[in-house]
């Protein structure tokens, strides 16, 4: 994790992962990676080795004091930069992790209470809302994985796009982005929501790589990329450049 100011280049190290213990110089999966960080109430909110943690950060000098808090154990993660809690207004939500498995999508309230069902109880993970809140694209782990479109009102769920995860939707709702495809490999890869096309094309970026929002001219897909020195970059993506177009954030 790194802090610096958005009116300028520089930037420093805030948040370093301990160093990688394999052979190779890899990770073992999201154990020593930091998991997303966020800052509220004078605190850096951040996830590693699967824990969450509070620390007092002086947001004029940009440091870290004193020594972390340990908050919750377990707390789920599915990627870089990734880590399901968020704070604010002095309140703090976070998911655990589950075991793999069948689970049910459902609708909470503002106050965490269930009132209501999306589909049936199936291996989900990633759900995305469409734009206009009457579709559900989410991953179903099943092998090889799948990306499936549930009807909100129907609760009927309909394939989309194979050996994919990590659905990302346009903001017209029309195609969506989606880590894998037919073209194999960790990579990027577009398809129409209607799941007239399931392979999907892969996007002229070739690097391991995990989609996330889009730009609202439907244009750009910000994406984490892994980079030759093991770390994760963000950049937004070309989706209609034929070659490997990006632009680093």
């Amino acid at each position: 994790v790194f802090v610096g100011r958005l009116d300028s280049d520089n930037y420093q190290p805030l948040l370093v992962a301990p160093t990688p213990s394999r052979p190779d110089g890899g990770v073992d999966g999201l154990e020593n990676v930091v998991g997303r960080a966020t800052y509220a109430e004078g605190h850096l909110f951040y996830v590693r080795a699967g824990s969450l943690f509070a620390q007092r950060f002086d947001i004029e000098r940009r440091e870290l004091r004193g020594d972390p808090v340990r908050i919750a154990d377990d707390v789920f993660q599915d990627g870089p930069g990734r880590a399901a809690f968020d704070v604010a207004s002095g309140v703090l939500a976070y998911r655990t992790r589950v075991p793999s498995g069948v689970g049910q999508l459902s609708w909470l309230d503002r106050e965490g209470h269930d009132v209501g069902r999306v589909a049936d109880p199936d291996a989900y993970a990633n759900p995305a809302l469409s734009p206009d809140g009457r579709s559900v694209l989410a991953g179903r782990l099943r092998t090889p994985a799948q990306i499936v479109r549930i009807d909100v009102d129907r609760g009927t769920a309909t394939p989309v796009a194979e050996r994919g995860s990590v659905p990302a939707w346009s903001p017209r709702g029309e195609r969506f982005a989606f880590r894998g495809g037919l073209g194999g490999g960790p990579m990027v890869s577009i398809a129409p929501a209607d799941g007239s096309s399931p392979g999907g094309e892969l996007l002229g970026l070739r690097a391991n790589a995990w989609p996330g929002d889009w730009s609202n001219d439907d244009i750009l897909v910000g994406t984490a990329i892994r980079a030759e020195t093991s770390s994760w970059d963000l950049f937004m993506v070309s989706v209609r450049a034929a070659g490997d177009v990006r632009f680093p954030v």
